[in-house]
């Protein structure tokens, strides 16, 4: 949900002002997120860091009227580590899945991942690394 200053009641300026919001959103909305593929989410993490390092957000269009919000040195850092971090734990999840899903497939539902490991000979290297890290909780 948006929530639009007055001035956007001023025409054109409401017109640009409402194309860039819709703009904004086509590109990255938190609301639909979870819909896109991995590699779209980790996509639009790198874009995220990418717009900041760059200093294309916020607009400058935006910061002429909302000078607070140019961003400091340290504020770029703490959401580029933000954007990284979360792709990370992103990526974990998705491996994660994979890894239990592989359990599941091979009747190693009722095992945790150790034992699933040492009892199986249908294990592939991908989930048996990731049952050694202990990425796969117990089941």
């Amino acid at each position: 949900h948006t929530t639009y200053p007055w001035y956007t009641n001023i025409q054109p300026i409401g017109l640009w002002m409402q194309w860039h919001v819709n703009d904004g959103k086509k590109e990255l909305n938190f609301s639909e997120f979870k819909t896109n593929t991995p590699k779209r989410q980790k996509h639009k993490f790198e874009e995220i860091s990418e717009v900041i390092e760059e200093d294309e957000m916020p607009l400058w269009s935006y910061t002429l009227i909302h000078s607070e919000t140019k961003l400091s040195v340290e504020q770029k850092t703490i959401l580029t580590n933000w954007a990284k971090q979360s792709f990370d734990k992103m990526a974990v999840q998705v491996r994660v899945r994979i890894g239990k899903s592989f359990f599941y497939r091979h009747g190693c539902n009722s095992l945790r991942p150790n034992e699933a490991l040492q009892r199986s000979t249908a294990l592939s290297s991908r989930s048996a690394y990731l049952a050694s890290l202990k990425l796969i909780p117990e089941v």
